[in-house]
C-alpha cells in the first residue's frame, strides 16, 4: 500500500512524495504527537533483590530483603556498616559478571556500565524486540541515568604519570548510555540524565517523551549505579545521610515512614525498561505489555541543596505535572511508589506532599527492601510499579512498624506483606512513582494499567 501527500520542499515548492505503508503509519502518528501512547513492553533489573526481573519480583513480593552487612577492614572505621549488595555467583539470580564480559570489558568499563548493559540485555530479550534493519536502529534509542562516578575509582589514582587510559570513561556518568547504545546498534537519541537519586526516573521520562513526539519508536531505559566503597560510604555518612542503626541485623536498617528511621541504607544495581509506541509494539507482536506510561512531571524546590521544603511543595508540584500530562485527577490514583528513602526530613516532606495531593492512594516505598540505589533508584522502583499495575498486587513497606509522628496522617501504607490492589471503585489501574534527588529536583512518572 502508498500514499501521496504534499511536501514543502527546498526550492519552496510544493511537491509530491510517495510514502511506503510504514513510513505512511509513522507520518500520520507523528501529525498527532498528543495522540501518540507509550507503553512498557521489557524489564530487566540487576539489584539486591537479584537479578531478572522475575526473581526480583519474587523476592519483593516475599518480603524479602537485599540488605546485608558490609564486611572488611575497610569499612571497620565506618559509621553505617551495612548496605544492599548484589548477590555475586552463578547461581539463578545472581551476577557472574565474568561469565558474561570479557576480562578486556571488565577492565575498561566502569561496574555501573556493566550493570546497565546485563539490565538493558533482560529487558530487550523480554521485550522480544529484533533490532536488525536500519530503519529499526534509527528508530530506536537509549536515555540512561547515573547518579555520580564511581569515586573509587577516583580515589585510586596514586600517581598522575600512571592514570589509566580508560580512567576518563570509567568516570563519565554517560558511558553507560553511550555503551548501551553501542551494543545494541540504537542509532536514535543517546540521552544521559545525571540528577542525583531522580537520574533513573529522569531517563525514563526524557525516553517517554521522546516517543510521545515522534523522535522514537522504541527507547532503552533506565538508570546505573555502583557506589558502594570506603569513600563513598564515608562522605554520605558525614553528610549523616546513612543508616548508623541495627547493624547486628541488617535487614531491619532502611526503615521508610517509620518513627525509628534513621537515614537512607547505599545499595548498587541498575534496572532498565523498554518504552514503544503503541502501535509499534501491538504491530510487531509484542508478547507482552505491561502497562502504559501516561504522565511525566517535574519541579526543583529552589531551595537547599540536601534539604526539601518541609511541606512537600516541590514534590507536590512534580506530581501535580505528571497527572495532568495524563489527564487525570488525584482521585483515580491507586497506589503511590513513594521515593521514602527512610530519612527524617525527606520521608516526612513526601508524605505531607501526597497528603496534599489528595484521593485516597495506597503508598509504600520498595527501599525498605533493596536500599536506596540512587541514580538507579527510579529506575529500578518503576519496574516495581510497573509490576504492581500490572499485577494487581502492592509491594509493602518492610520495616514500617509505627508510622512516625513527623508523617502526615491517615495515610494508607502498604505494610507487613503485599497487598491485592483493592481500588475497586476505579475504572483501571493507575499509580504515581516519586523520585528526588540533591539539588531540589523532583521528578514523578504516572503509570496506567494497559487496557486495549
Amino acid at each position: 500500500m502508498n500514499i501521496f501527500r504534499k511536501c514543502w520542499n527546498a526550492n519552496h515548492r510544493w511537491r509530491i512524495v510517495k510514502m511506503s505503508s510504514p513510513k505512511m503509519v509513522r507520518w500520520l502518528s507523528q501529525m498527532k504527537n498528543d495522540q501518540r501512547r507509550v507503553v512498557i513492553t521489557g524489564m530487566g533489573v540487576v539489584s539486591p533483590l537479584g537479578c531478572g526481573l522475575r526473581k526480583a519480583w519474587e523476592m519483593l513480593m516475599e518480603g524479602k530483603s537485599g540488605i546485608v552487612a558490609l564486611e572488611g577492614d575497610e569499612f571497620k572505621s565506618l559509621p553505617c556498616k551495612v548496605a544492599g549488595r548484589i548477590p555475586r555467583g552463578s547461581l539463578p539470580g545472581q551476577l557472574n559478571l565474568e561469565g558474561i564480559f570479557s576480562k578486556g570489558e571488565i577492565r575498561s568499563i566502569s561496574l555501573a556500565s556493566l550493570f546497565a548493559l546485563v539490565a538493558a540485555d533482560e529487558a530487550i530479550v523480554d521485550a522480544a524486540l529484533r533490532i536488525e534493519s536500519d530503519d529499526i536502529r534509527l528508530r530506536s534509542g537509549v536515555a540512561f541515568g547515573a547518579g555520580m562516578p564511581d569515586l573509587e575509582e577516583i580515589n585510586s589514582v596514586k600517581a598522575l604519570n600512571r592514570v589509566s587510559p580508560h580512567f576518563v570513561t570509567r568516570i563519565l556518568p554517560n558511558m553507560p548510555a553511550g555503551y548501551v547504545s553501542s551494543r545494541f546498534g540504537l542509532w536514535g537519541p543517546n540521552l544521559s540524565t545525571s540528577t542525583a537519586c531522580a537520574s533513573g526516573a529522569h531517563a525514563i521520562g526524557d525516553a517517554f517523551r521522546a516517543i510521545k513526539y515522534g523522535e522514537a519508536d522504541i527507547m532503552v531505559c533506565g538508570g546505573t549505579e555502583a557506589p558502594i566503597g570506603p569513600l563513598s560510604i564515608a562522605a554520605f555518612g558525614r553528610m549523616r545521610a546513612l543508616s548508623t542503626q541495627s547493624h547486628s541485623s541488617p535487614s531491619k536498617s532502611s526503615r521508610p515512614f517509620d518513627a525509628k528511621r534513621d537515614g537512607f541504607v547505599m545499595s548498587e544495581g541498575s534496572a532498565s525498561l523498554v518504552l514503544e509506541e503503541l502501535d509499534h509494539a501491538v504491530a510487531r507482536g509484542a508478547p507482552c505489555i505491561y502497562a502504559e506510561l501516561v504522565g511525566y512531571g517535574r519541579s526543583s524546590d529552589a531551595g537547599p541543596a540536601t534539604a526539601p521544603p518541609p511541606d512537600g511543595a516541590g514534590a507536590f508540584r512534580a506530581m501535580t505535572a505528571a497527572l495532568k500530562e495524563a489527564g487525570l485527577q488525584p482521585d483515580a490514583v491507586g497506589y503511590i511508589n513513594a521515593h521514602a528513602t527512610s530519612t527524617p526530613l525527606g520521608d516526612a516532606a513526601e508524605s505531607r506532599a501526597i497528603q496534599l495531593l489528595g484521593g485516597n492512594p495506597f503508598i509504600s516505598s520498595t527501599k525498605g527492601a533493596h536500599g536506596h540505589l540512587l541514580g538507579a533508584a527510579g529506575a529500578l522502583e518503576a519496574v516495581f510499579t510497573v509490576m504492581a499495575v500490572h499485577s494487581a498486587y502492592l509491594p509493602a513497606s518492610l520495616n514500617l512498624d509505627v508510622v512516625g509522628e513527623d508523617v502526615a496522617k491517615n495515610l494508607k501504607f502498604v505494610v507487613e506483606s503485599k497487598q491485592l490492589w483493592k481500588n475497586a471503585n476505579l475504572n483501571c489501574r493507575v499509580a504515581l512513582k516519586n523520585s528526588f534527588g540533591f539539588g531540589g529536583t523532583n521528578v514523578t512518572l504516572c503509570f496506567k494499567e494497559y487496557i486495549k
